[in-house]
């Protein structure tokens, strides 16, 4: 039988206390854990209540940017907004949503109403850094507000549809811009062109309405010696070196023949960018069709005042002349015509008829020069014989060459015929043959002859006269530089018959010239068309 130790009440009692701070020590653990779990799991719930505003905002912000891909007009957008956006990605039924931006107003509620004395959350709307309007969340009715809602949501909000407006407001205006710059290069007559350091093209804007225009596709990406004719291509390429060597803008003019015609073009270039350059290029030549006319006008102008000066001339010495001439001779046969003898009287009156004939030949030729400068002379061609007119002239001619005892000779006409007025012709005749007479001595001889091929007849009046000096010759039909010369027989002119000789000629296409040497006559030549 064995000896059991017995337990004081001392070490029980020790045992014991070891027990109690024991567990003591494992129940305050328990607690301190339990308030752990409770801090853990209230730090879960206010993390997941945290993920669920942000997973709301994000779901808002993602359908701002919905928004603006389906509306392009902010009203639907700001309708869209407080209707449906902020609503649903908020969860907050029973709250009134009011949007106040640049003057306009949008809610989620007809005939809304704020109340100032309700709590609300508000954020301002500011557009391109200046306030606009206000975002604004409150109750619909008299209810007390909840503020888990919370402040840095409406801010972000706010913030967002007011960066939407910005960037949809520049849009606009860029789209409105480029829609006035489109339309006004749409009315413009000029044509943009972009190129490159090489030359190549590298963009272009020209009007709807050029019809010269290549389409782009023909041209963009290649250069200008793949698309111009050389010579302008070379043009260009010059161009463009000394516009991006100098900054300084250059110009070239060229033209391009189409089938329409040829057109003219004045290109103007413009440094852009270190390797670009802009090219402006203008059709003018409606310029330059204006520019040919002008010049025409003021050469008709300048004709005009050579031409009224020349008449003033003729009017102040050609025709006053023989008309103090006529008159100081009838003062002589008024005064002393008891004093003179019949030969006397006879040699007078012969002075005065030949006077009075040559002042009414001049006033005949100043008559029909005035008449063709004014454009009243008609013209009307037609099938002549071009010999029965000759007959015709040299019947009212023959006295003057009698005179001088001048032999005419056109016996190889052989009846021909002409395509002419038969006016003019007479005009042209009269004059070239009474020249023939002026200046060639007595007992000369004077030749008409004609020659016939597919198109024209040539005529030529030639003369055995006195011939005319180089330097003369080749003033001849030059109004600018009109003299007269008196002929064989002292007889005077005004100069204006081989004028109105070349204005004849040339109305009939005909061509007109003279050939002489001084001392052995001269030939004058002409072409009219044949008889159709």
């Amino acid at each position: 039988m064995m000896n059991k130790k017995l337990i004081s009440d001392k070490e029980l009692q020790k045992e014991f206390n070891l027990l109690q701070e024991e567990y003591n020590l494992l129940n305050r653990r328990s607690l301190a854990d339990i308030d752990k779990l409770r801090k853990t799991e209230q730090s879960l719930k206010d993390c997941e209540d945290n993920s669920h505003e942000r997973i709301k905002e994000l779901n808002g912000i993602f359908l701002l940017g919905q928004l603006t891909e389906e509306y392009n007009n902010l009203e639907d957008i700001y309708q869209e907004f407080v209707n449906n956006v902020v609503p649903d990605s908020m969860a907050f039924p029973g709250r009134l949503l009011y949007l106040e931006i640049d003057n306009k107003k949008y809610c989620n509620l007809k005939n809304f109403k704020i109340h100032k004395t309700r709590k609300i959350l508000s954020s301002p709307i500011n557009l391109f850094k200046k306030p606009a309007g206000e975002l604004i969340v409150t109750y619909k009715e008299n209810l007390p507000f909840i503020d888990f809602f919370e402040q840095n949501l409406i801010d972000n909000y706010a913030e967002r549809i007011s960066k939407i407006t910005e960037r949809i407001i520049v849009k606009q205006t860029l789209e409105e811009s480029e829609k006035k710059y489109r339309t006004t290069m749409s009315a413009l007559p000029d044509m943009l062109f972009y190129f490159d350091a090489k030359g190549t093209f590298l963009d272009s804007q020209c009007s709807k309405f050029d019809t010269l225009m290549l389409e782009k596709e023909l041209f963009i990406g290649k250069t200008l010696n793949e698309v111009m004719p050389a010579k302008i291509a070379e043009q260009g390429m010059h161009a463009i070196k000394k516009a991006l060597e100098t900054d300084l803008l250059q110009i070239f003019e060229y033209s391009i023949d189409f089938p329409k015609g040829k057109q003219h073009f004045e290109m103007r270039l413009v440094k852009t960018a270190p390797n670009e350059l802009l090219g402006v290029a203008r059709n003018n030549t409606s310029l330059k069709e204006s520019e040919s006319v002008i010049q025409h006008q003021n050469s008709e102008l300048k004709k005009l005042n050579t031409d009224k000066d020349l008449f003033i001339t003729i009017l102040s010495h050609d025709l006053k002349s023989p008309l103090n001439n006529l008159l100081g001779l009838s003062e002589v046969l008024m005064e002393d015509k008891s004093k003179l003898n019949a030969d006397e009287i006879r040699a007078i009156a012969n002075d005065i008829n030949k006077l009075t004939k040559n002042t009414s030949d001049l006033l005949d030729e100043l008559l029909i020069w005035a008449r063709k400068q004014q454009g009243i002379i008609p013209f009307e061609p037609h099938n002549l014989s071009f010999t029965d007119i000759c007959v015709e002239i040299l019947k009212t001619l023959s006295q003057k060459a009698s005179a001088k005892d001048i032999s005419i000779d056109y016996s190889r006409l052989d009846h021909l015929s002409v395509f002419a007025d038969a006016d003019m012709l007479k005009i042209i005749l009269r004059n070239l043959v009474s020249n023939a007479i002026k200046f060639t001595n007595r007992n000369g001889e004077i030749q008409i002859i004609a020659d016939k091929d597919a198109e024209n007849v040539t005529i030529t009046v030639s003369d055995n006269g006195i011939g005319i000096e180089p330097q003369d010759l080749i003033k001849l039909f030059d109004i600018s530089q009109l003299a007269t010369t008196k002929g064989t027989a002292k007889e005077k002119g005004t100069g204006l018959g081989l004028l109105l000789c070349k204005e004849f000629v040339e109305k009939h296409n005909g061509k007109i010239r003279a050939e002489s040497l001084p001392g052995k006559g001269s030939k004058f030549i002409f072409t009219l068309p044949v008889s159709v």
